[in-house]
């Protein structure tokens, strides 16, 4: 969130009299230090003029005089510019950046470079023979339940988790936007949510920062141009592709496409995309994806055909499996699971990981699973 973002909500929040809130409540509520609201607080006092006090005997700032004048006698600051252009355009839609200028007693250069300010800030304005707020700007009381907020909150902190600054920054822009019209004595503390519920760091590259061009060429339908560096390749290699599809397997993000180059279908992890260009060609393929389509796995890296894989587990393993699905071929009855693969040798690290298992076909993977003993046999054997 901006500054200019929590200075528009402190004062929105104090000019309409809601509930006193505290600096730590304030923080909270925007998941910042207590001093960078302070900072916020003395700016609305200092800069712009506003009757702030502190009153302890509810706990919390208010402004004395909800009705005091934001324009000031002198020079304007700028975030008071900016909130008299946000409640003109309320009022009077459809002004030009002149009427806005005079009303301000500004330039219109000034204006342009405020309202794109604003943009930045999540206002929703376009120009339609003059400034207006988009018609769903500013939603009505909304009657979400206490669970439909907290599914909207935990979708949140997991986007933070993929990535905070980008798809974590949009998805709170987008709530705050929404909570705005829940009604104040309905509204979540989303401070205490915070606290509430927390979402383990990524630890690896899931290529969510590129969701946002990849939805922008499946939405527009028109193909890709990317450098993609495979596990095998020593360098990116240049693929022209028809996007079919997005899928997010164990938090990695894939497209799912048809490859030009390859002429077959393909999926690509996101994070090993070294560059992208949209064209203006039309995806030519009007194949869509299917559920069966939207995975990966190492073991299917090679070849289209599938090939079954059948090992007997111990009871543990059995339960360890049904709880940790490996593949999303996975077929568990009783003892016996069964994995639709491309690739079984592919599998030999993972098998030998486990404990408590026989492989009982194909030949190929028990052939590479002996050699594997044998060199272990022969490293690690007590030399007779």
């Amino acid at each position: 969130m901006t500054r200019l973002t929590r200075i528009l909500t402190l004062h929105r929040s104090l000019i309409n009299d809601e509930p006193p809130k505290d600096a730590k409540e304030w923080a909270d509520h925007f998941a910042v230090n207590v001093r960078t609201v302070l900072r916020d607080l003395a700016f609305l006092r200092d800069e712009m003029k506003a009757p702030l006090r502190y009153d302890p005997s509810v706990g919390g700032y208010r402004y004395e005089d909800t009705k005091f004048p934001l324009m000031a006698e002198v020079k304007q600051p700028k975030w008071t510019r900016l909130l008299t252009l946000i409640h003109r355009i309320c009022a009077e839609p459809g002004q030009t950046a002149n009427q806005l200028a005079e009303a301000t007693g500004r330039v219109d250069r000034t204006i342009f470079r405020d309202i794109a300010e604003l943009e930045k800030a999540g206002f929703p304005i376009y120009n339609d023979n003059g400034y207006r707020f988009a018609t769903d700007a500013f939603l009505p009381a909304i009657n979400l339940t206490p669970s439909e907020m907290f599914s909207l909150f935990v979708a949140v902190r997991l986007l933070e988790s993929q990535d905070e600054e980008m798809l974590g920054a949009e998805a709170r822009r987008a709530m705050e936007k929404l909570l705005r019209g829940v009604r104040e004595n309905r509204r979540p503390d989303l401070g205490a949510l915070r606290d509430a519920v927390q979402v383990a760091e990524v630890y690896e590259d899931t290529g969510a920062s590129l969701l946002g061009e990849m939805q922008s060429a499946l939405s527009q339908g028109r193909q890709v141009i990317i450098d993609y560096q495979g596990m095998k390749d020593e360098k990116p290699e240049p693929r022209q592709l028809d996007p079919l599809g997005l899928f997010c397997f164990r938090q990695v993000w894939y497209l799912h496409a048809h490859d030009h180059n390859r002429n077959g279908l393909r999926n690509f992890r996101l994070s090993r995309i070294r560059r992208t260009q949209m064209t203006d060609i039309p995806v030519k393929m009007e194949a869509k994806m299917e559920i069966g389509q939207a995975s990966y796995h190492k073991w299917d890296v090679e070849g289209d055909e599938k090939k079954t894989v059948e090992i007997k587990v111990s009871d543990s393993l059995a339960r360890w499996l049904s709880e940790n699905p490996a593949h999303p071929s996975q077929e568990l009855q009783g003892n016996l699971v069964t994995y639709q693969v491309s690739n079984p040798k592919a599998m030999t690290r993972w098998v030998t990981s486990l404990y408590g298992l026989e492989v009982l076909k194909p030949q190929e993977l028990r052939d590479e699973l002996a050699a594997v003993s044998r060199e272990l046999i022969e490293l690690y054997g007590d030399g007779e």
